[in-house]
């Protein structure tokens, strides 16, 4: 099986989300599996200036709405995976990928309707006929269009089946009426069966009318997204593909994340060895200028400071959880209201609570280390990665039960669990999750010890999702094949 798998980014030439860590870790087991995967992505101001690639002499010159642009070709390899990327320096050599601190760019329509046309075009050009287009995030969804309007009848492609990936609905690529310019395709296709949203363009929903299969990053996220709470106005044309969309969970990097190897924290442990974990938790005290207390109890966030993790309800339960007698610690960034809420916490508060705006993956590791629970108080979540982490590090995750939260934390009494899920979405059920976790850790050791065995042995595999996107590829392709 041959795919070609487009994405806006992928770790380590890319990174600001999870797709980037997603791109890499799928293509990569997907080859191990015997599938020749070919990547494109755009070629960003820190891909140039920071990795080493290659010229393949390839470069294309296309029409964008009123103007000619050119893409230049270039490529380098990630084991048995090629990276191609996509050039034009008037598109993507800019600070940020998709805008700078003034918001983003206004132009990001047209960026990404060049870089999908981009890569057809050069596809042709390397003479490659791929079984499966793997798309990934709005910035990529326009190719399910293409494929069956403007290269419908390109031999290279007649055989070419589609799969578009949505790893957070919120994100569409909504832009003005007018943006449909960009896309290039006859106005007949500016209706609310394809790309038209109220008025405006959207090219994830464009994608998603196309899309021979569709899939989210947990199972219970394909349900969600379904509904009018979690749909993002897009609940109607899911539900009109509902045969076509899965959930494939995402896996967990054990190289990069494991305890018992980490050169980034102060002492390694394992499950049946735990000694290192208190020395984590003695220097993450420390970090944060808490007391050197083993049974005080450490809860640890990483997140990106919005609405969507749930910094409104934790800014609303801050002193419930402080009457708690434990210490937190924050690390990210985010908005700005959630950043100075935080700081002001701190500045009130500094016995309570420690505040890192920044990313940092060392003190990433450590937090996750040295914390004793991990929050993620989501208002939704399409997988979530921290969660498994903190299970592997013997940090008991305490987390909303939405989307991948509720299919990989099994919740406190079950035997087997490996955390605590709360349903509502609110302080009530927050803060009473977390007092239960909070008694169970200072009363009931032996209990406790239990949960973080469990969470130590629990694995979250690539191998896994690798077979069900071998699946979903078949699945498409006989969809393909029955047309």
């Amino acid at each position: 099986m041959k795919v070609l798998f487009v994405t806006p980014e992928i770790s380590p030439f890319s990174k600001t989300s999870g797709i980037a860590d997603v791109s890499d870790a799928l293509s990569r087991h997907l080859s191990e599996r015997g599938v020749s995967v070919d990547v494109f992505s755009p070629m960003y101001k820190s891909v140039k200036d920071n990795f080493k690639t290659e010229d393949t002499g390839i470069r294309v010159t296309f029409p964008v709405f009123r103007r000619h642009q050119t893409a230049y070709l270039r490529k380098t390899r990630v084991g048995e995976v090629t990276v191609f990327f996509v050039e034009n320096d008037r598109y993507f050599y800019r600070p940020g990928f998709y805008g700078d601190e003034r918001g983003d760019y206004h132009d990001n329509s047209e960026r990404f309707c060049f870089f999908c046309r981009a890569v057809l075009e050069l596809v042709k050009l390397l003479k490659k006929r791929y079984d499966v287009v793997h798309l990934n995030e709005w910035q990529a969804a326009t190719v399910c269009a293409y494929l069956k309007t403007l290269y419908k009848d390109e031999p290279l492609f007649d055989r070419t089946s589609s799969v578009l990936t949505l790893h957070n609905l919120a994100n569409q690529g909504i832009f003005d009426h007018w943006d449909f310019n960009f896309v290039g395709l006859p106005w007949e296709y500016f209706t609310w069966h394809y790309f038209e949203y109220y008025g405006k363009t959207n090219l994830l929903k464009g994608g998603i009318a196309f899309a021979d299969k569709l899939n989210t990053v947990s199972p219970t996220y394909a349900k969600e997204i379904q509904t009018k709470e979690y749909g993002c106005g897009l609940e109607g044309v899911l539900l009109s593909r509902s045969k076509d969309l899965v959930g494939i969970l995402n896996g967990c990097d054990y190289e990069q994340w494991n305890p018992e190897k980490d050169s980034s924290i102060p002492a390694n442990y394992s499950e049946k060895k735990m000694d290192g974990k208190k020395r984590c938790k003695e220097s993450l005290q420390k970090l944060c200028e808490f007391d050197a207390d083993e049974r005080l109890p450490l809860i640890g966030i990483i997140s990106h400071l919005t609405e969507q993790k749930g910094f409104d309800l934790l800014e609303e339960s801050l002193k419930r959880i402080e009457a708690l007698g434990v210490r937190l610690i924050v690390l990210g960034v985010g908005e700005k209201r959630y950043e100075e809420m935080l700081l002001s916490a701190h500045k009130q508060r500094p016995q309570f609570i420690r505040v890192f705006l920044q990313f940092d993956e060392k003190l990433a590791h450590l937090i996750e280390a040295g914390s004793d629970m991990f929050l993620m108080p989501s208002r939704y979540e399409p997988c979530g990665s921290n969660q498994m982490y903190s299970m592997r590090y013997g940090t008991v995750p305490i987390a909303r039960k939405t989307g991948g939260l509720a299919d990989t934390i099994v919740s406190y009494p079950a035997p087997d669990a490996t955390g605590f899920l709360f349903d509502d979405y609110s302080s009530d059920s927050l803060c009473e999750t977390l007092k239960s976790a909070v008694e169970l850790f200072l009363n009931q050791p032996h209990k406790w010890k239990e949960i973080v065995s469990n969470g130590m042995r629990k694995r979250f595999l690539w191998e896994e999702s690798a077979e069900e996107y071998l699946r979903l590829y078949k699945a498409a392709m006989n969809k393909r094949e029955l047309r």
